[in-house]
């Protein structure tokens, strides 16, 4: 169900089932994301809630639910009924602005829509569902990625790489010849400029599947895009595959959290036609 969340809401709904075993709950509740997001998008939450916190929102929500004896991250932790109506109202929030994305502050105003402690909180730092809604235009506030970190941006580098290796050995080339054409015949138009990472990892995400078929390793493959998100012993995983005249790239992500609570692992793992590419990372929860 998270195939449309950028990498930042989805970490966001990770530090939401960190906070549901802190406070010992069996069911993740939206005030769990509202924890998660000044966890994962402090910026973000600063907009909003000028001078507002993490720990100051964790006192509140203590004060009118004080935790119990906390859960090991491994155990399933399902989303309660208002949690399932917050993240359906981020789905549409995002479909009012025309994003194909949903992003973590259409999480904000998922919160908002749905009359929980979540939603208190913010109302009561003055935060309104129109107000959001009209800072967001007025903002321009997108989801743009956060800058990257130099290790963050070589994984990225790396990414590409193999991406590029698993190209057919002409593309590169046709694509060199059509940008030479584009920059012969367009000279009074803008200088044209590659899209970045993020925005072509988004344009793999918004292709849908389409009639066709390649034969590859004695069974047909559907060409086109497809992905899907399960669960495995407490680790989340989404699988992205991209099928394209026979040829299959495979992006498998992995996140899960260590056994103390204290760590989210991070695993990525591109898998194409002429190779293997594998990255990870570890964030400190404490």
């Amino acid at each position: 169900m998270f195939e449309r969340f950028t990498e930042q809401a989805r970490r966001v709904i990770f530090f939401a089932r960190y906070e549901t075993s802190q406070f010992g709950s069996q069911l993740m509740e939206p005030e769990h994301f509202l924890l998660g997001l000044f966890r994962e998008d402090p910026g973000l939450m600063n907009r909003f809630v000028p001078g507002a916190t993490g720990e100051m929102v964790r006192a509140q929500i203590q004060r009118e639910s004080p935790p119990r004896p906390k859960i090991s991250t491994s155990v399933d932790l399902p989303l309660s009924p208002a949690a399932k109506r917050a993240l359906a109202y981020c789905a549409e929030e995002a479909e009012r602005m025309h994003h194909s994305h949903i992003g973590t502050e259409h999480l904000v105003l998922g919160l908002l829509r749905e009359p929980t402690l979540a939603a208190r909180i913010l109302e009561s730092s003055g935060v309104t569902l129109d107000g959001a809604r009209q800072h967001m235009r007025e903002s321009g506030v997108n989801s743009a990625s956060l800058p990257l970190t130099p290790e963050e941006a070589a994984a990225e580098r790396d990414v590409l790489r193999s991406m590029i290796g698993s190209l057919p050995d002409d593309a590169l080339r046709r694509a060199h010849e059509m940008l030479a054409h584009l920059g012969t015949h367009t000279r009074s138009q803008p200088p044209f400029r590659p899209p970045p990472i993020a925005e072509l990892r988004q344009r793999m995400l918004e292709r849908t599947g389409r009639a066709g078929a390649g034969f590859v390793g004695g069974g047909w493959l559907q060409e086109g895009h497809f992905s899907s998100s399960s669960v495995e012993n407490g680790t989340l995983i989404f699988e992205t595959r991209r099928i394209h005249k026979g040829h299959q790239i495979r992006l498998i992500e992995r996140i899960r959290f260590s056994d103390d609570g204290k760590t989210l692992h991070y695993t990525q793992e591109l898998h194409g036609p002429k190779g293997q590419h594998s990255w990870s990372k570890d964030f400190d929860l404490t």
